[in-house]
């Protein structure tokens, strides 16, 4: 009985774990919105930020003391960044996800039940008759 309700329990959270992956993309989605509303506070924060006029140094100091005049177009070495999914790639990765966890567990749980029971019954049934035969 206790492993009837173990499986039950199991199913159940199975369920939950399919409705929150299908769900993820929401949040997903909510948290760049934030990201990308704070990045842009952050960009025009005060007229002395010059990295949001596209200035870079003016001048190198070198070695022994000497300005050395630097080039505004510095290239960086950061790579651009990723081009980020659209809502409705991100929504169809998530429940292509949550499709996956389903279709496994839909294959898992009656299996691992099977088993379960094949066990269960013979050795109840092996252990029974020991039992009336001794008697």
């Amino acid at each position: 009985m206790a492993v009837c309700l173990l499986f039950v329990f199991s199913a159940l959270l199975e369920y939950a774990a399919v409705n929150f992956v299908s769900r993820q993309h929401k949040e997903l989605l909510r948290f760049r919105r934030k990201r990308r509303h704070h990045k842009e506070d952050e960009a025009g924060e005060g007229r002395f930020n010059f990295s949001a006029y596209g200035m870079g140094p003016a001048c190198l100091q070198a070695k022994d003391g000497i300005s050395v005049k630097g080039t505004n177009n510095t290239t960086t070495t950061n790579p651009p960044p990723a081009p980020s999914k659209s809502p409705e790639e991100m929504r169809k990765l998530f429940i292509q996800r949550a499709k996956k966890i389903d279709k496994i567990s839909r294959i898992g749980f009656p299996m691992a039940f099977l088993i379960f029971n094949m066990f269960y019954w013979i050795i109840y049934k092996i252990v029974r008759r020991e039992d009336v035969h001794n008697q």
